[in-house]
């Protein structure tokens, strides 16, 4: 860190754009602290990293159920739709599956008993889904670009990237309201500054409801 701090004493710094993974936020955003500079904050940083705290900052836009799994295991057991099951401090597909009901999903838990990982317990919604990327500046969001995404599950139920669309073919109206939802979700999760990206699924009704969250630019991309 001394190293650092040393060579861009040399320069006037404005700011860091960092290309670290959630795992490396919160240190990112310390050193950004100690260094002077516009960093996306530790708060934003934990959030980005732990996406059980998400659930309990949204105040208007939650309605997609996001439990803990440790904590609402009961509820979970008698949950007998579609459902997903994603590491607490995930990044993108990894570690996601699919199950038929709660009670298959628990014991899929069960298994890992001696793993390390906490695990989010999600309803499963049908429809697009789709990558919001922006950036934002002193709590000012700009979202530019959206991407369609699709997801293939396996016979085991693991989830696997298919493809990535950049820029597909939908209308105006519905790319504000990616946009809005955007704005309104960053504004609850606390996101000041820092580049972000917002997976969001759009259900037949056009409800959306927020899949993944990072504080950075999204990432992936593979062909099956």
């Amino acid at each position: 860190m001394d190293l650092v701090r040393n060579e861009l004493e040399r320069f006037k710094v404005e700011g860091v754009l960092t290309g670290c993974g959630e795992h490396y936020l919160s240190a990112s955003s310390i050193l950004s602290k100690r260094l002077g500079v516009r960093s996306i904050g530790l708060n934003s940083a934990e959030v980005s990293n732990d996406k059980s705290l998400i659930p309990q900052k949204l105040k208007t836009i939650n309605s997609k159920c996001s439990l803990s799994v440790k904590e609402h295991w009961k509820y979970i057991k008698n949950y007998s739709q579609k459902c997903v099951i994603k590491p607490v401090d995930g990044a993108g597909n990894l570690g996601v599956k699919v199950f038929n009901s709660g009670c298959d999903a628990l014991a899929y838990c069960e298994d890992l008993k001696g793993a390390d990982e906490e695990y989010i317990f999600e309803e499963f919604v049908e429809g697009d889904q789709f990558d919001i990327e922006g950036i934002s500046i002193d709590g000012k969001h700009f979202p530019f670009s959206v991407t369609l995404e699709k997801y293939l599950s396996d016979d085991s139920g693991v989830v696997h990237t298919h493809w990535f669309l950049f820029d597909p073919l939908i209308s105006e109206n519905l790319r504000k309201k990616l946009f809005d939802f955007a704005t309104i979700f960053l504004d609850e999760v606390g996101v000041i500054n820092g580049a972000w990206h917002l997976e969001a699924k759009i259900d037949f009704k056009e409800n959306i409801y927020w899949i993944d969250f990072g504080n950075r630019t999204g990432g992936s991309f593979s062909i099956h």
